[in-house]
């Protein structure tokens, strides 16, 4: 049999780790605004207007030849993504009744998102080569879980809220290109999740600028990035709010559940027979199908102010894209 609604409490609990696996890259660092060395005019003319407080020992820099960008950012970032997260260590308890393992007896065949999200990032030149950030957003997404056993089944859910965290980026040249090592911690609130769930994106990105004015330049990049989760997961919903199954599902699964260890049984009939007052206490372990992904990007610097940057993740099963508008003022 095969339905498309609301089916079981996991179908939510999966939705929400798909969004995460999906939209965590909106807060990946941005390329380095590194520049060619400038020439002695522009040298000197970058030396009589700086009075910047940031970056500390930026006019070091200067003196030595090398323009840096304004040190306070403000990053507007449109993100869309689908990615696959691998589902395993599931346990299922109803009421207060002890959670039992269901690895063995239900088997998922394929669990996919589309993400979407926008952002404000704010950054800041601290030092030369270290620049730190924060983000805040909201992203929604449309999940689909396929299930084989049991029973032939797939669910689709949509959810939205929340996103928030921080990181840093370290940026450095080296023989003509430059170098930008990111790693930032992000969190998601959404109304499924008894609270927010933590994921980490660590990536290198390396690049080279080419100038054609001094205030306008073209940036192109390619790197690596890999997405971590917080792997556990666990919470409680309420069976009435999730299940729409239809009134013959126990007797249509009658054969599957009599070969099912009693405690198996037990919990499964449990869930089938419940009203609106059981809950349904869940935990599970993911992580994404692909953590590594590869990733190209290019920026065009229309000003000293204004930047446009997009960027592309592909490998396996995950492919995404990312565009960001910039705006840069002294500090």
């Amino acid at each position: 049999m095969r339905f498309t609604r609301k089916t079981c409490f996991s179908f939510q609990v999966l939705g929400v780790i798909l969004l995460l696996c999906a939209c965590q890259s909106t807060a990946q660092a941005q390329t380095s605004d590194l520049d060619l060395r400038m020439s002695q005019a522009e040298r000197d003319s970058a030396l009589a207007a700086y009075d910047n407080i940031f970056p500390f020992f930026g006019r070091k820099v200067v003196e030595k030849g090398y323009r840096l960008p304004m040190p306070f950012g403000l990053n507007l970032n449109y993100f869309v993504a689908d990615q696959s997260v691998e589902i395993t260590n599931l346990k299922v308890g109803v009421n207060d009744r002890p959670p039992v393992p269901l690895d063995d007896y239900i088997i998922f065949d394929e669990a996919k998102a589309f993400a979407q999200t926008l952002n404000l990032r704010a950054d800041l030149w601290v030092l030369p080569f270290l620049n730190i950030y924060g983000i805040l957003g909201y992203a929604d997404a449309r999940t689909t879980v396929r299930l084989t056993e049991p029973i032939t089944l797939e669910a689709e859910a949509n959810m939205a809220g929340p996103t928030y965290g921080f990181g840093f980026d370290v940026a450095f040249g080296l023989m003509g290109y430059w170098v930008a090592l990111d790693k930032n911690w992000v969190w998601s609130d959404f109304d499924v999740m008894s609270e927010p769930v933590r994921t980490s994106v660590g990536g290198l990105r390396v690049g080279k600028n080419y100038r054609w004015l001094s205030d306008k330049s073209v940036a192109v990049w390619v790197g690596a990035m890999r997405v971590d989760l917080a792997r556990a997961t666990s919470g409680s919903v309420v069976l009435d709010e999730i299940i729409d199954l239809p009134a013959d599902a126990e007797d249509r699964l009658g054969d599957w559940l009599s070969e099912l260890p009693a405690s198996v049984e037990t919990r499964i009939r449990e869930i089938l027979a419940g009203g609106e007052s059981t809950v349904i206490n869940y935990s599970l372990d993911k992580k994404p199908s692909t953590p590594w992904t590869m990733l190209v990007g290019g920026q065009i610097e229309l000003s000293r102010r204004w930047q446009v940057r997009t960027e592309f993740n592909f490998l396996g099963d995950r492919r995404s894209m990312l565009l960001n508008l910039v705006y840069r003022l002294d500090l």
